[in-house]
């Protein structure tokens, strides 16, 4: 179970949905869910079946404690349904959360470029949830991070940061610079996947309609101090996004038809 959308959770319905290329372990022996989250495996008399939220892409991991894990027994022939994050906390929504959204960019990012660098053969890419701390992610060039929820501020493991952060994997991987383009560049990834110039809505507890950023800018190229929204290296980097943002509402007008497509290939690639 995870949130319908790409804001924090308290903003969003909690919904069911499938989880595409996660393993499960019958009787020891590992199998993997298809795009649709569906899977086959032999089985016997009191067969156990477990699933943890961890995939051929990716490998998420609880900071806070164990990793969930469901076991179930079953018999040849059963059809069975695996359930994560039925209780709905916190600790168990953003391993859920944070396995979907993670898969979700990969898939997307492939889509737009089937040859981008590394990504597609990359497997079992560290997505660690539930770090203790708060109002902050981070990419560390081997992983993602998200923190806990406090200080005002909502679990970082959903949606739109998920997207920003892997964003920095897709720059490191492409073998461009971070800093502020980085910043920009994966701001627009969450941009182009959702179409909402906002940054992580709900990023602050209470708030679902502003985020800690937005596209739809008016930020200016400043030679000294960077922009005029600010030298700080995301407000920097928002002259990245306003210039996709505005270029894509451009091309909805003169190309609409084709519009999404061009402005992510230009993007991406």
């Amino acid at each position: 179970r995870t949130n319908d959308g790409w804001s924090a959770w308290e903003c969003d319905d909690t919904v069911t949905v499938p989880l595409p290329w996660a393993y499960v372990v019958v009787d020891g022996v590992t199998t993997t869910t298809d795009a649709d989250g569906s899977f086959s495996a032999d089985g016997g008399i009191d067969s156990t079946v477990v699933s943890e939220l961890r995939g051929v892409w990716f490998d998420v991991n609880n900071d806070a404690g164990a990793d969930e894990q469901l076991s179930v027994v079953a018999q040849d022939g059963d059809q069975i349904s695996l359930l994560h994050n039925e209780e709905e906390t916190e600790l168990e929504m953003s391993q859920a959360v944070a396995y979907r959204d993670a898969n979700d960019v990969r898939d997307w990012i492939l889509a737009i470029n089937p040859e981008y660098p590394t990504i597609g053969t990359q497997t079992g890419f560290p997505v660690n949830v539930n770090s203790a701390d708060t109002c902050n992610a981070f990419y560390d060039y081997s992983s993602i991070n998200f923190f806990q929820s406090g200080g005002g501020c909502n679990n970082t493991a959903f949606g739109h940061v998920v997207y920003h952060e892997y964003g920095h994997h897709l720059i490191a991987e492409a073998g461009s610079g971070q800093g502020e383009y980085g910043e920009g560049m994966s701001d627009c990834i969450g941009l182009l996947m959702t179409e909402d110039p906002v940054m992580a809505p709900g990023f602050f507890q209470g708030n679902c309609v502003s985020g800690i950023r937005t596209a739809d800018n008016a930020c200016q190229f400043q030679e000294s101090g960077c922009s005029t929204c600010g030298s700080q290296i995301h407000a920097c980097g928002q002259l990245i996004s306003g210039c996709v943002w505005d270029t894509w509402g451009s091309l909805q007008a003169s190309n609409p038809l084709n519009a999404d497509s061009i402005i992510q290939l230009l993007t991406v690639n």
